[in-house]
């Protein structure tokens, strides 16, 4: 089964400027517990700086070593660059609804 939390999340990190329009379609509820944390992480960052976060603002950020190596692992993520990530987001909210 492709992991399509994880999929969006890096297209979020990789991307970040060219998501905007996909964030406000993601809800907590729509991660598991591998997941739940980088969003909540994601979701404080754009709370406080008003913009989303690359990998590289994630690292430099935040001092959890353990959802440090979460996120270290998620670049690893290998995805397709040809995935649009308007599409993996509704993938992933057809999931769920």
């Amino acid at each position: 089964m492709t992991d399509v939390a994880g999929i969006v999340l890096y297209n979020i990190l990789k991307n970040p400027e060219t998501s905007l329009d996909v964030w406000p379609k993601l809800k907590p509820y729509f991660f598991n517990t591998e997941y739940s944390r980088i969003y909540v992480s994601i979701l404080k960052y754009y709370n406080k700086y008003n913009k989303l976060p690359s990998f590289e603002d994630l690292k430099i950020t935040l001092r959890d070593e353990n959802l440090l190596q979460k996120i270290k692992a998620l670049e690893y993520l290998k995805v397709p660059e040809d995935i649009d990530n308007e599409i993996a987001t509704e993938a992933l909210s057809d999931q769920y609804t």
